[in-house]
């Protein structure tokens, strides 16, 4: 896209990626980086360089246009552009300087480097950060952020202020609450709620489907290559890995991150720490929802429900060493159906079964997270096999009454076992 101009007043990136360009106005704007320095120079009465100071370097990002918006905000008692461009000056000769000096201390590294002051940035919306290509600046849809590259990695360049990891939520339907959604996208997250937030990571937060405030927990994108990897996507069937490992919700498969995408290898089956699951679950309106992806290579959700439990009822959810079984009929929850696109599946979601370091067999097979119809006889979570009906079911591997497990000769995954439900490309699980 070549030389970037960057609107201050104007919503040009709040449209390319939903960040808001006020904080741009602010005395002395600057970014700090491990690498380095994002500032704003002023120029003349109109407009200021966006550089990026790197060791020993400048390379500009782009420009900063004060435009006639900004004037008729400061008959509103906010700052003038007059005053604002005389604050800018002055915080940015102190950046100038400590550029210069870089320069002296260092000119051979400076002069190798020289070519770099004159290259014109880049946007991209994929690729690698490495020294050749320091400065571009990326649009990551995930985040709905923009980043820039350091030479070393991709880092952001405009957090929006409600995913400021000093200001996490408890939940995705806390940040939702309290007004702090910026649509759908990361945001940090602490259900603790601790004032020094070292138990703060960042969650993907669906805000906007039935209501939003969802927390994706857990995703499939693969049958077999995050149960057993050395497989390489093969069937686990003479796999050398702990057939308890086919339970997506076995603590080899805990991420502090689960993203909305496809991942690879180990990723494709991964899940945020049940503790942490479980406290997101009661501390909203303990609801668990299912998202079927048919065949696309996207996230585009063709099948969507949810079951909203009944909070004056006890539940075990993403309680370890428990199992459960909770039904519609027994009116352990609703079952409510978001968008169903293939009309012509069943999709009733009867029963949902926990269960976790359980030490016995009640389901036959892999523990974990299952959802479906029950199967006529036979142990309390035994799903039914029906190759017409929409269900998040797995039978990687059989559990005798000890609760110990072994491979199953016949392999069924969550994806592809079209003679067991219906097949899907990928799976989304969440809570609220």
């Amino acid at each position: 896209m070549g030389f970037v101009e960057i609107f201050a007043m104007v919503a040009v990136l709040s449209t390319m990626a939903g960040i808001e360009a006020s904080p741009l106005k602010g005395k002395g704007w600057r970014r700090q980086l491990l690498e380095g320095e994002i500032s704003l120079m002023t120029k003349n009465n109109t407009d200021a360089d966006m550089v990026f100071l790197p060791l020993g370097r400048q390379i500009k990002l782009g420009t900063v246009v004060f435009t006639l918006s900004d004037v008729a905000k400061s008959q509103n008692g906010k700052r003038s552009t007059r005053r604002l461009l005389k604050e800018l000056r002055e915080e940015m000769k102190e950046t100038e300087g400590k550029v210069n000096k870089l320069q002296r201390d260092s000119p051979s590294s400076y002069e190798a480097d020289a070519s770099l002051q004159s290259r014109t940035n880049k946007v991209v919306s994929s690729g690698q950060c490495t020294p050749d290509n320091v400065g571009d600046i990326k649009i990551d849809e995930t985040e709905e952020a923009l980043d820039i590259c350091t030479g070393q990695e991709w880092r952001g360049l405009f957090p929006p202020p409600s995913r400021d990891p000093n200001r996490p939520g408890r939940s995705c339907l806390d940040i939702l609450f309290r007004g702090d959604s910026r649509g759908d996208g990361m945001y940090w997250i602490n259900p603790k709620n601790r004032a020094d937030n070292r138990n703060a990571f960042r969650a993907y937060c669906d805000m906007t489907t039935a209501g939003g405030g969802w927390t994706l927990v857990a995703k499939v994108t693969d049958d077999y290559s995050w149960v057993c990897p050395e497989k390489q996507g093969q069937s686990c069937a003479e796999s050398v890995i702990d057939p308890m490992q086919a339970n997506l919700f076995h603590e080899i498969h805990e991420r502090d991150t689960v993203p909305l995408t496809a991942g690879l290898g180990q990723d494709t089956g991964v899940h945020l720490k049940n503790n942490i699951i479980r406290d997101m679950f009661l501390l909203g309106r303990q609801s668990v929802r299912f998202s079927f992806v048919a065949e696309t290579s996207d996230w585009t959700i063709s099948d969507d429900a949810y079951a909203a439990f009944d909070v004056n009822k006890p539940n075990d959810m993403f309680k370890d060493g428990l199992w459960g079984a909770y039904s519609t009929g027994s009116l352990d929850y609703t079952w409510n159906v978001i968008r169903q696109g293939r009309q012509d599946k069943k999709f009733s979601g009867d029963m949902i079964c926990w269960g976790n370091k359980a030490g016995e067999s009640y389901r036959y097979y892999d523990e974990g997270l299952h959802m479906g119809s029950p199967a006529k006889g036979g142990k309390p979570c035994h799903l039914a096999t029906n190759e017409n009906e929409i269900m998040l079911k797995s039978l990687y591997a059989t559990v005798n009454s000890n609760g110990q497990a072994s491979w199953n000769p016949a392999q069924f995954g969550f994806l592809g076992a079209k003679l067991m439900q219906v097949p899907n490309d990928r799976i989304a699980m969440w809570v609220r």
